[in-house]
């Protein structure tokens, strides 16, 4: 047992060293290329945040070895206000964190810990819980569609039907492979 506990030890030790140094190579490369190109950090402050809110958000995921989805997710709730505001300082559009960014990312953040909610702590079948966690995408997807809509003020009703309509057919797809196996658990 306890030979067993080290190789996890040693793997996630190496996972997060892998992934630390991918990153920290992306991260010089964006800032090499910007440099030569530009000679000043310009395109390069999108992926160097992104890929720092990557890491620390996967950090808890590979490191904890209780409550990793949960310290994820809390991570991830807690930067992603921040980079948004962090983008928008860098690009040259402003003022669309607060009006745009915001209310999409408290929706998106909502679903996430739903989903997290039904997908980890749910006793039902893993096939009925994808099912419903991908059903309930279809009103946050609406109300992302229609806030973008008011936004940027054009209308796309027709795109928001089709995506509802796929979100429900996949739902119902996942739901009855779920139903058809259920016998084989």
């Amino acid at each position: 047992m306890a030979q067993i506990k080290s190789w996890s030890v040693k793997n996630r030790s190496l996972l997060i060293s892998t992934i630390s140094i991918t990153f920290v190579i992306t991260i010089f490369v964006c800032i090499l290329c910007d440099l030569i190109l530009n000679r000043t950090l310009t395109w390069s402050l999108y992926p160097i945040a992104s890929c720092i809110l990557v890491w620390v958000t996967l950090f808890p995921l590979i490191k904890l070895k209780k409550h990793n989805i949960l310290g994820s997710i809390c991570i991830f709730t807690f930067s992603v206000i921040p980079f948004l505001f962090f983008i928008e300082y860098a690009c040259p559009v402003k003022n669309w964190v607060i009006p745009l960014g915001v209310p999409i990312s408290l929706i998106s953040l909502i679903y996430m810990w739903i989903s997290g909610a039904l997908l980890i702590k749910s006793k039902l079948r893993i096939w009925y819980r994808a099912s419903i966690v991908i059903l309930l995408a279809s009103p946050v997807s609406y109300f992302i569609n229609n806030w973008v809509s008011k936004f940027t003020q054009e209308s796309d009703s027709f795109s928001n039907i089709i995506n509802a309509m796929a979100i429900l057919c996949l739902s119902l797809i996942i739901f009855f492979i779920g139903f058809a196996t259920r016998n084989k658990d």
